[in-house]
């Protein structure tokens, strides 16, 4: 069989399949080409220079030569003129605590700690009910309603009949109406006087305002209806959302500005009490609560005449924590591949070279890098891109070429 026949079809295939990369940079390499002329032709026209314009460019192109000196990266060499051309910039790497401050949205809430329930733990019919629209203030021992329950009023019965004959029962029945929180002045004033209550008075437990009322002047009740809530609006929730990429910089005790909307210009302070740990989907964020109270406002009293007002939106300044000191860089100048991330020294006399660096916590323009950078290197701010495309585009043709001479 004549093998010389079939094996030069496999080795062009595979020739072509080496050279591909090879020609993609070309293709690119010559791109630059032409960028670069342009540059060079627009800055000889400038400075009033009169030679041949593609002598020129290629001139210029000549002036970017790839230093392989370097063992990790190939470094390139490019000339003050060219530098001037592109317009490279550098700074100086600083060692600084990076700070954020974090602008937000919140709403008002009523503090969930503050609110009670009234709802007996007996039936029976309501009357003489004082606190009988949402929103009616009251104070801790305002009279709410008057119940009237056959249940209670038996047991006021058995007390007094048991307890000339039988302590037992008659502890039994006190027992009874203790259990469905009938007030120990109540149960004595009854054994005193020897005549049973026949509607038992309902007081509020605590301070604050009618809410969610859903009993009306003389209706039926059922043993554990809720019948209302009285809130404390003394204190409020300011409720934050916070979005997923800055929760890095909030925690308990971030300290908060609070702007209101209908106020522009007077901030109240407080700070983050607690963070909640499930995120909202739709928004990307999670949600930090701070509360304010009276002592929040400064000049304005607290309660009723609080500015903060629950369903209200207000706008929230949240300082971050700082982070460690460590290297920061301008964000610009990290150059961004996908997977890698690249930024470029000055090693000075016109020699550049490009390092793999990892970044971390972004503000205000600024960078953490965690590796890659110690602090005090300068790098490159502008024009980082063509210099990196320069020295992978070297590293490209060096390749090609070692490839080239295997075939021959």
């Amino acid at each position: 069989m004549n093998h010389s026949r079939l094996n030069p079809p496999v080795t062009a295939s595979v020739r072509q399949r080496q050279l591909a990369p090879a020609w993609a940079a070309v293709v690119v390499l010559l791109f630059t080409s032409f960028l670069l002329a342009a540059c060079g032709t627009k800055t000889g026209q400038d400075g009033g220079g009169g030679g041949d314009g593609d002598g020129d460019g290629h001139e210029r192109m000549s002036s970017m030569a790839v230093d392989s000196s370097d063992a990790t990266m190939d470094a390139v060499h490019i000339d003050p003129v060219t530098i001037q051309n592109i317009g490279v910039q550098t700074a100086v790497v600083e060692v600084r605590a990076l700070e954020r401050t974090i602008r937000a949205t919140g709403h008002f809430v009523m503090d969930e700690q503050a609110e009670r329930t009234i709802s007996p733990k007996v039936s029976g019919w309501v009357e003489h009910l004082e606190a009988d629209f949402d929103g009616k203030r009251v104070q801790a021992g305002d009279h709410l309603f008057d119940l009237y329950s056959p249940e209670v009023l038996s047991t006021q019965e058995e007390l007094l009949a048991a307890r000339t004959f039988d302590e037992g029962l008659a502890e039994s029945a006190r027992r009874r109406l203790r259990l469905w929180d009938i007030p120990e002045h109540i149960i004595a004033q009854v054994e005193e006087t020897g005549v049973p209550m026949r509607t038992i008075p309902f007081h509020a437990p605590s301070a604050g305002e009618i809410m969610r009322k859903k009993v009306t002047e003389g209706a039926h009740i059922a043993a554990g209806d809720r019948l209302m809530d009285i809130v404390d609006i003394s204190r409020t929730w300011l409720i934050v959302d916070v979005h997923e990429q800055d929760l890095a910089w909030v925690g308990m005790g971030t300290m908060a500005d609070v702007e209101l909307p209908w106020n522009p210009g007077v901030t109240f302070r407080g700070e983050v009490d607690y963070m909640y740990h499930m995120l909202n989907e739709p928004l990307r964020a999670a949600q930090a609560r701070i509360v304010l109270s009276a002592r929040n406002v400064g000049g304005y009293a607290g309660g009723h005449s609080s500015p903060f007002k629950p369903g209200m939106f207000a706008t929230v300044w949240l300082e971050g924590s700082p982070a460690p000191a460590a290297p920061v860089v301008p964000t610009s100048a990290i150059v961004r591949d996908g997977r890698h991330e690249i930024i470029v020294l000055d090693l000075g006399n016109g020699r550049f070279k490009p390092i793999n660096v990892t970044s971390g916590l972004t503000s205000d323009g600024y960078t953490v890098i965690l590796e890659g950078l110690s602090g005090g290197e300068r790098i490159v701010t502008s024009a980082q891109f063509l210099i990196d495309s320069e020295a992978r585009l070297g590293a490209a043709m060096a390749g090609m070429a070692g490839m080239a001479g295997m075939d021959m």
